[in-house]
């Protein structure tokens, strides 16, 4: 007679999966339990990690003490998101927070919500601790200016599997931070002039890993042509798959010929997502100038296969190849709509 199953029968994929779907309070009360039971709980407890302010201080302190558990701890984050609350930080927590990305070998994606006036202290604290290398100095600009080539560039085997960054009040950091490193993901929240657009492009261009970038969220200032910033990414991520903009004030059209008409500026895109103003969004997508653009206009060799502008979304029906629009279900920015769908 077979013996029943029990936990050590499990995949640790699936025991994993069952045990994310526990509150997180239930799997805290389980670390005090067996090593096994610890580990495996752990493992689910630290796969997903949010801090914030006093709690994160304390959080970082404890993986950068490296300690027996604390080293098995970092290896479990795959994901992590630091929220700054207060100007002490910048000297009380930055350091420690370096001290523990050191430790996040599996890290894929990083997420950073900090003041914009103390991202120059963040980026001289990922220099200290070996997250850069050689010198950098602070420009005027939201990024940093680089001198030479092979300045400030990132050391590779920090994070070496890091693929997303998404990065608000700190445009700054994205730059240093995608420099040498496999990038796919890049979100910035804080609104681009041409300096911090040109430094970004330059940062991208140099990384000798710059052509995995797939996906790039961002929002743009009321100064810049969005033409042609399209046409300036289009030189350095040429194989972009899913692009967002965000601007006050933004044409659609005109974005549209350039992105998918018979000269596409990326031939590989897929998703485009474009914030209109609530002027564009009346005398255009309801009286289907963008319907009518895309049954007539598009060329037949473009990818673009999910097109969301305001609150409505179309999508190709590759049976029929037709395009079809509804309400767009999701945030604007991050495309949750079309990740479902694709």
């Amino acid at each position: 007679m077979r013996s029943p199953a029990t936990l050590f029968d499990i995949p640790d994929e699936l025991l994993l999966d069952i045990f994310s779907r526990i509150p997180r309070h239930d799997l805290i009360t389980m670390l005090r339990v067996t090593s096994w039971i610890h580990f495996v709980a752990a493992r689910a407890v630290y796969t997903n990690v949010r801090v914030v302010g006093l709690n994160a201080r304390r959080f970082f302190v404890t993986l950068a003490s490296r300690s027996q558990y604390s080293v098995v701890y970092s290896t479990f984050i795959r994901r992590l998101r630091y929220t700054f609350t207060s100007a002490s930080e910048s000297y009380l927590t930055f350091p420690v927070f370096c001290q523990a990305l050191l430790t996040m070998e599996c890290l894929v994606s990083l997420s950073l919500d900090i003041f914009a006036p103390h991202a120059d202290t963040l980026i001289l604290s990922l220099q200290r601790y070996g997250l850069l290398r050689s010198r950098v100095l602070i420009g005027a600009g939201l990024l940093a200016a680089v001198q030479g080539h092979r300045s400030a560039l990132v050391t590779a085997h920090t994070l070496p599997n890091l693929r997303a960054l998404r990065l608000r009040g700190g445009p700054a950091i994205a730059g240093v931070l995608t420099c040498h490193r496999a990038i796919e993901e890049l979100v910035l929240s804080t609104p681009l002039d041409y300096i911090a657009l040109s430094e970004l492009c330059t940062f991208v261009d140099r990384n000798i890993y710059g052509n995995r970038l797939v996906t790039l969220i961002i929002r743009l200032t009321i100064s810049l042509d969005v033409q042609d910033v399209i046409m300036a990414l289009s030189e350095v991520v040429p194989h972009l798959q899913q692009l967002s903009l965000d601007q006050p004030r933004l044409n659609p059209l005109p974005v549209l010929r350039v992105v998918a008409g018979s000269s596409p500026a990326f031939a590989l895109l897929r998703r485009l997502s474009l914030n209109v103003a609530s002027s564009w969004q009346t005398g255009i997508v309801i009286e289907g100038g963008v319907s009518a653009w895309l049954a007539s206009e598009i060329a037949p060799h473009s990818h673009l296969a999910a097109l969301s502008i305001g609150t409505t979304v179309w999508m190709l029906d590759i049976m029929s190849y037709k395009w079809i629009s509804q309400p767009r279900i999701g945030t604007i920015l991050r495309l949750n709509y079309f990740q479902g769908h694709m």
